[in-house]
């Protein structure tokens, strides 16, 4: 009997598996909005989503990074044409259906962004994510982020709120 119960165990456990899953992307319809001034903004981002994954239903944490080039829409404001560095990390869970496609949902737990002369941290925010798989290696991937930095450094009573999609390409490992 015992044998037949670590026979199911080892089985069982060998469904799950460790994901690992490198992305670059670009981000687009980006508007933030950093005290009373609101700007535009585009560009790359990339990271990589660690975690596990058990049959269908997978989840861990996602760290990512943006370089994004800001275009204010009010003249002589603090972001005017300036260059954004965001760095965020989301835990997450989703689901990956038999039929090549994945969803997901993650809250974000952490991060920082700088912009010349500023420095943002305590970062919150929310992400929903959905993938095509049709692919043999690769996955096609369309994401909508929120977040938020309340801190900011020199000391002032701002914050940074913006939100944004992010079309990516990425490559999911899972052993």
């Amino acid at each position: 009997m015992i044998k037949l119960l670590t026979l199911f165990l080892i089985s069982f456990s060998s469904w799950g598996s460790v994901l690992f899953e490198p992305y670059y992307g670009m981000s687009f319809s980006g508007e933030l909005e950093e005290s009373s001034t609101e700007a535009l903004f585009t560009g790359p981002s990339y990271g990589a989503k660690f975690g596990a994954q058990y049959m269908g239903l997978f989840g861990g944490f996602d760290y990512r990074l943006g370089t994004f080039s800001v275009d204010a829409k009010e003249e002589g404001t603090s972001l005017e044409d300036e260059t954004l560095d965001l760095e965020m990390y989301y835990a997450f869970v989703g689901y990956e259906f038999p039929a090549f496609f994945k969803v997901w949902a993650g809250l974000g737990i952490g991060g920082g962004a700088d912009s010349p002369g500023l420095e943002f941290s305590d970062a919150s925010g929310s992400l929903l994510g959905v993938g095509y798989k049709g692919f043999p290696v690769i996955s096609l991937n369309l994401e909508y982020m929120s977040w938020k930095y309340d801190e900011v450094d020199p000391g002032s009573e701002s914050d940074l709120e913006g939100q944004n999609f992010l079309v990516s390409v990425s490559i999911p490992i899972n052993f």
